[in-house]
């Protein structure tokens, strides 16, 4: 097939020659170059560039316009032009990769059903380097491993581009024949700025295949006199992506029948977030009045659904609609008053106060009296929330009823037509649930927009207007159910007195084979806890044994241990979100209720293993000393002290000191004389100790259990039991506990975070922790059999990420017990203020993140947070008051030089540091990347004077250049097309 590429210029002779060289420079040469130049003075610099090309590729043509006839009507010019049966449109400021033509050419080619073809793009500046934004990898880079794989199907191609907003790069190559629509417009409306994207939607439009290579293919150049960057045309490009969201332009793209109207949502939230930003930066009133439209367009049509509805509720079945109070005269009138607006006066607001002692009841009886329709039960007691819902349910008189909280708003005005349409075309549902502002997050509206303000209320109306969600389980402030089910059910649980009532409906109703469904389309806000409050001690108390006989209700059904975790119970699913637990806070109860390993346990598992437990199986302590003996001496003490006798000490010493070992082995014989083992070892780092000592502990000692700990540990007397109890009554691999800090006794780590600065600890049970702490770690043997032992190439930090990692591919948990802690001791002000510890901390967490990331581009995306916590360590140096900080300034530099080089495991870096004067010219010269020199002299630069902080955020934007270019395959389209070199 003949290959026409078409290239509309104006007055810019010099980005037109290297377009030209990219296309003459192609491997598969096109059959026809047409270049339609919009400027029409004589004897231009355009004109003699072309006429060069032309001399030697007499496939190039030349056409001169006799007055600008503006971009769109240029394209239309050379398309009517062009002979031949394939067609790329190429802007003079972008370039063709050498292998592009032909790469896209073959699928075109050899299939008829193939409508398109293109591949990866790339972006460069006015020099021709990479450019390395963030926001241009979110847009584009981000889903390239994801998309560019060969053959998609069209409807799939369109719905990717219009649901997960894929922008591509420049014109497709397409088949001329395949043109049967104005590219350039669109419902008498002239496209600017996406006709690129209508290319794309229109030749897909009709089935077929296109075809996206994994090849860099694009190379667009994003420049200030870009015509995409020309006034107005911003604005102009949100325009028209909205519009392609509406329903005739899916239509004309016949994918409408095809894509929800929430799954519109997410590129409707994209441009209104983008929209947004714009107007924030620049204040610009176009960005408002867009804004604006799209706003009330939005509210408009939600309007039109709830009008709708409107017009059915006289028809509907008139609904019970059940309060109960208690305290609640902050909240009542409000909660009152939005149901009054939003029901009929045949539905039953039916309130019942459970002896309420501030002003609630005289607010219900004045409600009484003025609506009819209200009606209110004043108890004599607090007979407990399950109980007065139960009593409200029998005294109600119709079928379908609503229990909703004095503290709850509701903001959806046909809020009960939407429940009710529900409950009554599926008979198969039991339960329907509405979003809310405080709610677990499988009913918070946030999952189903990111949009927060007044707008929120009508994107969900009109985007979920016939979206059903199935929940595992509903949080209780509002749902509507039939009577004739609940009471089939047993009504609520009275023995819930206050909180769990509503999942243990949950577990019944699926149990039954009924449904539990949410519906989005409804917002109900939720004053969280006002009655709760007003109370709060009895109601904590009242609420604790509501979870307490919850717990019993679950080991009855299930057995003791055998109770699934919270996600899987309440949910449906297994997530790992250990936040879940906090659903079911047992305080210390029932504290080893759920199952964690996956597997059933018997009815004797619980007495084996206290067996086990109280025979008391030695367990070895392995830690490793670097000149750290006097905090080696206190940990030994501590186990001493603690009520575990069978516990062996490895200390594994890389002091390489004799001096020090001697004094270690003496103060262990005073200690632990008959329990410490001291083994002499080179300095391998933290992992090379440990894993030595794990292996002593297993082939020497024959342990089963292990349990590592840093030197500057202080053990609990109960942590090894307390270890060891969790480990076997968990039937897991590995546990570890809350640390603390040994001085001010704050926490350090709860399983869900660590840090060196104390904080206020939050205990939410025995949960799966969220990462391994290295310093305290309690495990079975039997684990480093499956996994292997610490990775030596880290030294020092990470290895224990790099080892939970591991863990997690092999399904394997590590659990966290808040119900015993270890002391740890903060000397310093933290890992900063340790050049050694900063150096290795610097490298391994760069090595860490390169490593584990699936692909260039995922690590890339870390990068941004990796770099910004070098820049805020950079800030922290810098603020130290002695000011003898500033040095470890260097520590960093080395650290990224030595991640550069690939020099993992120790490392004499203060060597390689004092070296790095001398190396500088050599380094230069060895260099083949320019950015990398670039990064080497800004290091040579910074070790000279580390307070030049803006060679240290150049630094960092270098190497954030150097990723991202690693990450595209080249840093100058230079090494892509050599003849670029002299222009």
């Amino acid at each position: 097939m003949k290959i026409s590429v078409l290239i509309p210029t104006y007055k810019r002779p010099h980005w037109l020659r290297q377009c030209l060289l990219s296309v003459v420079n192609q491997t598969l040469k096109p059959y026809e170059v047409i270049i339609s130049d919009n400027d029409p003075e004589k004897n231009t610099e355009t004109e003699k560039i072309v006429y060069e090309f032309a001399k030697e590729h007499k496939f190039i043509k030349y056409e001169k316009n006799k007055e600008n006839i503006g971009s769109v009507e240029n394209y239309k010019k050379l398309l009517h032009m062009a002979d031949g049966d394939l067609i790329q449109f190429l802007p003079d400021d972008d370039l063709l990769t050498p292998w592009a033509l032909e790469e896209l050419a073959k699928p075109l080619t050899e299939y008829e059903d193939v409508k398109l073809a293109t591949g990866k793009g790339a972006f460069i500046g006015e020099n021709l380097n990479v450019i390395p934004n963030l926001a241009l990898f979110n847009q584009f880079y981000l889903r390239y491993p994801e998309i560019f794989k060969g053959f998609m199907d069209w409807d799939d191609f369109i719905k990717e581009m219009i649901i997960n907003g894929i922008a591509l790069t420049g014109f497709p190559l397409f088949k001329k024949k395949d043109l049967d629509f104005d590219i350039f417009r669109f419902k008498e409306r002239e496209l600017i700025s996406t006709v690129d994207t209508f290319t794309y939607f229109g030749l897909a439009r009709k089935g077929g295949k296109v075809f996206l290579s994994d090849k860099i293919t694009y190379l667009m150049r994003n420049h200030e006199k870009s015509y995409r960057w020309g006034k107005n045309i911003h604005t102009i490009g949100f325009e028209e992506r909205l519009r392609f969201l509406e329903d005739d332009a899916l239509e004309f793209f016949n994918v409408r029948h095809k894509i929800k109207k929430h799954k519109i949502l997410k590129p409707y939230e994209t441009l209104i977030l983008e929209i947004a930003s714009c107007l924030e930066y620049t204040g610009n009133e176009e960005y408002r009045k867009i804004f604006k439209n799209i706003s009330n367009k939005i509210k408009k049509c939600a309007q039109e659904y709830v009008i709708n509805n409107f017009e059915m509720r006289n028809k509907r079945e008139a609904f019970s609609i059940i309060i109960i109070t208690y305290n609640s005269e902050q909240t009542i009138k409000e909660c009152l008053k939005r149901i009054l607006e939003n029901s009929k006066v045949s539905d039953e607001i039916l309130v019942i106060d459970n002896n309420s002692k501030d002003k609630t009841r005289q607010i219900l009886i004045d409600f009484q009296k003025k609506f009819p329709n209200v009606k209110v039960i004043l108890n004599q007691e607090n007979i407990g929330f399950a109980k007065a819902v139960n009593q409200g349910i029998k005294a109600s008189k119709n079928e379908f009823i609503v229990i909703i909280n004095p503290d709850a708003i509701v903001v959806t005005p046909d809020w009960l037509e939407i429940f009710y349409k529900e409950l009554k075309e599926n008979n198969d549902v039991c339960v329907v649930a509405p979003v809310s502002d405080q709610a677990p997050h499988y009913q918070f509206f946030i999952k189903f927009t990111k949009i927060s303000g007044d707008i929120t209320p009508y994107i969900l109306r009109y985007f979920y207007n016939d979206y059903s969600e199935d929940l595992g389980s509903f949080f209780g402030f509002c749902f509507a159910t039939r009577k004739s089910k609940i009471q089939e059910l047993g009504m609520l649980d009275e023995n819930l007195i206050l909180g769990m009532e509503d999942f243990d409906l949950s577990l019944r109703i699926r149990e039954k084979g009924y449904k539990i469904v949410l519906k989005p389309s409804v917002l109900v806000q939720h004053i969280y806890h006002v009655s709760f409050n007003s109370d709060k001690e009895n109601a904590e108390k009242l609420n604790q044994i509501s979870i307490w006989n919850f717990a019993k209700k679950l080991i009855k059904k299930y057995g003791y241990g055998n109770v699934p975790s919270p996600d899987i119970l309440l949910l449906g699913k297994e997530e790992e979100n250990p936040m879940n637990y906090l659903l079911l806070n047992l305080k210390g109860k029932y504290k080893f209720l759920f199952n964690f390993s996956g597997k059933t346990k018997g009815n004797d598992f619980f007495k084996k293993r206290a067996i086990e437990l109280m025979s008391k199986p030695q367990i070895s302590c392995i830690t490793v000393n670097f000149f750290s003996s006097d905090d080696v001496f206190e940990l030994a003490l501590s186990l001493k002290k603690s009520d575990y006798e069978k516990i062996y000490l490895v200390v594994v010493d890389n002091s390489e000191d004799e001096t020090e070992f001697k004094k270690l082995q003496d103060g262990l014989k005073e200690i632990i004389p008959e329990r410490f083992l001291l083994i002499k070892n080179i300095n391998n780092g933290f992992a090379g100790g440990i894993n030595k000592g794990i292996k002593f502990a297993k082939e020497e000692l024959k342990s089963k259990y292990i349990w590592i700990l840093n030197p500057d540990i202080v053990v609990d007397k109960k942590s090894p039991f307390e270890l060891l109890k969790t480990l076997l009554y968990t039937d897991s691999l590995a546990v570890t506990c809350k640390a603390k800090d040994y001085k001010t006794g704050l926490c350090l780590y709860d399983g869900l975070k660590a840090s060196e600065v104390p904080f206020k600890e939050e205990d939410i049970g025995i949960i799966p922790a969220l990462f391994l702490s290295g310093g305290n770690f309690f495990a079975k043997a039997e684990l480093f059999e499956k996994i292997g032992y610490l990775n030596e190439e880290f030294f020092l930090y990470f290895e224990d990420n790099e080892f939970m990692d591991r863990m997690r591919k092999e399904n394997i948990k590590l659990i966290y017990t808040p119900y015993t802690h270890i002391w740890r001791k903060v000397k310093d002000k933290g890992f900063l203020f340790n050049a050694t510890k900063l150096y290795y901390f610097t490298k391994n967490f760069l090595f860490f993140y390169s490593e584990k990331s699936k692909n260039k581009e995922e690590f890339v995306g870390s990068l941004p947070h990796i770099l910004n916590s070098f820049a805020q360590y950079y800030n922290q140096l810098m603020s130290d008051s002695d000011g003898k900080a500033k040095e470890n300034i260097k520590s960093i530099v080395i650290g990224i030089i030595h991640y550069l080089e690939g020099k993992k495991g120790k490392q004499d870096w203060q060597k390689d540091l004092d070296n790095m004067r001398n190396q500088r010219q050599q380094q230069n010269k060895d260099c083949s990347s320019k950015i990398k020199a670039e990064i080497y002299n800004l290091a040579f630069e910074l070790i000279e004077n580390p307070e030049r902080q803006d060679k240290f955020q150049k630094l960092l934007e270098n190497l954030y250049s150097y990723e991202f270019s690693k990450m595209v395959g080249f840093e100058n389209a230079k090494e892509l097309i050599p003849q670029l070199a002299n222009q």
